[in-house]
């Protein structure tokens, strides 16, 4: 889960060079739907740095394998 932004943070002007937008997945065992991450929103501009943190298992590897489109089918 992520804090909402700062609104005192100045923020980088021009659009993002990432925008995700409700991205949720789900990874099918024993033909059930799993959900592994849900509503997950972010920006990030040119000279930003994102860092997704979180225990194990909690849907880092998942939230970058969607935007890069390489999940399983």
């Amino acid at each position: 889960m992520t804090a909402p932004p700062d609104p005192t943070t100045p923020r980088p002007s021009g659009a993002p060079v990432l925008s995700v937008r409700h991205l949720s997945a789900s990874y099918r065992l024993r033909g059930a739907l799993v959900p592994a991450v849900r509503d997950v929103s972010f920006d990030l501009h040119a000279g930003e740095v994102l860092a997704l943190v979180g225990e194990s298992a909690a849907g880092k590897t998942t939230v970058a394998h969607a935007i890069l489109g390489v999940l399983p089918h």
